[in-house]
């Protein structure tokens, strides 16, 4: 259980910043590839360990976040083939899908294929399918969308909390809200 969200929020606020500057890189050693990857993955896990200990307001663990869906043509995907993504998902044809923050955690938390994808300016996005959605298809989230959820939650307070009865659940829950406006920078309302 996470006691004090301030020095996570710091860490997570320090890598959206060194994401964000992934925008802008040139050279792509293999170093750079894994520090990515770990900056996404270990960024991920922070705000599902934040959502969890309920350290974030309910508004921001409630907004979206959009990916574009590419649908698996020719499977299975396995250790073998995991990075011919081009011949593994149609990549021409997507959908538009939104998530909770949760639901992108838990995709990269258990990614079974994280591909990150450069354009002629540095870091674009990433390709990401967890061990259960690799059966069914391939989602990309752009760079900015997704280092605008991790900033909202570092920079998130919660200023109040009060108790409520769920009729559904027969319990109480907290809920947790915030002053801030809801984010439109990689969130959907």
């Amino acid at each position: 259980m996470i006691w004090d969200s301030i020095p996570w929020k710091r860490d997570l606020a320090r890598r959206a910043t060194r994401l964000r500057a992934r925008r802008r890189q040139r050279r792509w050693p293999a170093a750079s590839l894994a520090k990515v990857e770990a900056d996404v993955f270990l960024a991920a896990y922070t705000v599902r360990k934040l959502i969890e200990a309920k350290k974030v307001s309910d508004e921001t663990e409630a907004q979206k976040i959009t990916a574009q869906a590419h649908p698996l043509i020719k499977g299975p995907v396995d250790h073998w083939n995991w990075h011919k993504i081009d011949e593994l998902f149609d990549l021409q044809r997507s959908r538009v899908v939104q998530m909770n923050l949760l639901a992108f955690c838990n995709q990269v938390i258990h990614s079974y294929v994280f591909v990150p994808v450069m354009d002629e300016d540095g870091l674009e996005g990433f390709f990401v399918a967890s061990d259960r959605e690799r059966r069914s298809q391939l989602l990309y989230f752009k760079l900015l969308d997704v280092v605008g959820a991790l900033e909202g939650v570092a920079a998130d307070d919660i200023l109040s909390n009060r108790t409520e009865l769920d009729p559904a659940a027969g319990e109480r829950v907290v809920v947790h809200k915030s002053n801030r406006p809801t984010r439109t920078d990689g969130f959907l309302a």
